[in-house]
């Protein structure tokens, strides 16, 4: 019995350190998950955004960010997102359509460019701000701009340039 306990602990520990964002059916180095708490309520649920940010290219220094959260069926991530930084600067990231939908779970993967990267090694991250909106229907009550911000303090400056010196 003992063995068995040391197995599952030991299976544990190696699943939560060894996460991936799969993209492009490539699996990517990335960060633990972790999750911003939404200003406003969204919608119908109190749940917050989560978030993976993932090594891209390493000759170029790039990254992506992953950002998962609970919608409903036909509504995803979609638009510009900012990520505003703790000394007030601001990062817009594009989307380039890389949404799913999983488990009433939209999620979206924005690229991050080699500077943004620096940025979020020097400077610990405050908020993200998105949209969810209809991708598979015509209108929706859930639709809206919203805000999850870094409420506990999440060292997301660490857990990047951790990740990015890891090369």
């Amino acid at each position: 019995m003992k063995y068995i306990l040391f197995l599952a602990i030991l299976f544990s520990h190696f699943v939560a350190f060894s996460q991936s964002i799969e993209m492009e059916g490539v699996n990517l180095p990335s960060t633990e998950t972790f999750e911003l708490k939404l200003a406003e309520e969204y919608a119908y649920r109190k749940d917050g955004l989560q978030v993976i940010i993932g090594r891209h290219n390493d000759e170029l220094g790039t990254g992506v960010i992953k950002l998962i959260v609970k919608t409903g069926d036909g509504l995803g991530i979609k638009g510009r997102v900012s990520l505003q930084l703790d000394d007030g600067s601001t990062l817009v990231l594009e989307d380039k359509g890389r949404r799913a939908y999983e488990d009433d779970h939209s999620s979206n993967i924005f690229d991050l460019s080699a500077a943004q990267v620096e940025s979020m090694r020097k400077r610990n991250l405050r908020n993200v701000r998105f949209s969810v909106k209809c991708i598979n229907c015509f209108l929706s009550t859930k639709e809206g701009n919203f805000v999850a911000n870094n409420d506990n303090n999440v060292p997301v400056l660490e857990m990047v340039d951790q990740l990015f010196s890891g090369k």
